[in-house]
Order: structure tokens, then C-alpha cells, then sequence
């Protein structure tokens, strides 16, 4: 399964893993998903990330828009 989805803290007023899953959906893209990862500490949590093989890409949102910068590659 292909994850693709949203960094930051709060999600809770986030949209985006509504529009992307129902886009999905409409689009017949079965082998992918869309999730929210809510984390408090972006250096503790950004490795375990990268780790994993199944996300292909995250968009991502306050407060790490740009401290995410020194972690990109």
C-alpha cells in the first residue's frame, strides 16, 4: 500500500485527508492511502518517517513548514 499524507500539529482542522481519500476514490486509485501524522516533536519522529518504505510523500503544515527543510532529500 502506497501512504501518502500530512505532517503537523494540529490536524484537527485539517481537511486534507478527507479530499485525498475521496480523490482516491473517484480516481479508482485502490492501492494507496492518505493519512494524518499528528506528531509533537518533529527530530524525534521525522527518522521513523523516512524509515518507512510504504510513504511516497508527505505534504506538510504548521508548525514544521520549514524546519522539514533540513530534513528533505
Amino acid at each position: 500500500m502506497k501512504i501518502y499524507g500530512l505532517i503537523g500539529n494540529p490536524l484537527t482542522h485539517s481537511f486534507s485527508q478527507q479530499y485525498f481519500r475521496k480523490k482516491f476514490q473517484r480516481l479508482s486509485i485502490t492501492d494507496s492511502d492518505y493519512l494524518n501524522f499528528e506528531i509533537d516533536n518533529l527530530f524525534q519522529e521525522v527518522f521513523s518517517l523516512k524509515q518507512n518504505k510504504d510513504i511516497q510523500g508527505l505534504n506538510v503544515t504548521i508548525p514544521y513548514k520549514t524546519d522539514i527543510i533540513a530534513y528533505l532529500d
